[in-house]
């Protein structure tokens, strides 16, 4: 949801956003309007990535260690420090976190999902995007973390 992370932009202010993202993750998310929604989103692929990976944030594993960058219509994700470290674990081959971030209309939920691989596939090539927007029609196209 947004509005727990509206609270903890608005209460914690810098502090929290640098908890959790680079200067250059900040940099773009003021780029893109509303500093709230996009660390929701910010928030729900690195959340998701975390979780994909099997460890979430324990073991070591910081918001940080995973890199959002934009890509042409979802994000990959770089991952760092233990996170990486973790993954290589799983499969030692340059492995990098893909993630589909999807926003409800009314842009009150932010929501990731997040799948690990080790080559760069589109969208269409992953097995549960046709079950994403055939379950979900009323969330928009990728929305844009400038």
């Amino acid at each position: 949801m947004v509005r727990p992370i509206r609270r903890s932009v608005s209460k914690f202010g810098k502090a929290w956003l640098d908890e959790v993202f680079s200067n250059t993750e900040q940099a773009n998310m003021l780029l893109a309007g509303d500093l709230s929604v996009s660390a929701a989103v910010g928030f729900a692929i690195k959340e998701a990535c975390a979780k994909a990976l099997g460890t979430g944030l324990a073991d070591g594993v910081r918001w940080r260690d995973f890199e959002i960058q934009r890509g042409n219509v979802d994000w990959n994700v770089r991952l760092s420090g233990r996170a990486r470290e973790h993954a290589m674990d799983r499969a030692p081959v340059g492995l990098i976190c893909g993630c589909q971030t999807l926003l409800s209309v009314d842009r009150q939920w932010a929501m990731a999902i997040a799948i690990l691989y080790d080559s760069l596939p589109t969208l269409q090539d992953l097995p549960f995007w046709g079950a994403v927007k055939s379950t979900m029609p009323d969330l928009m196209e990728p929305w844009p973390f400038q």
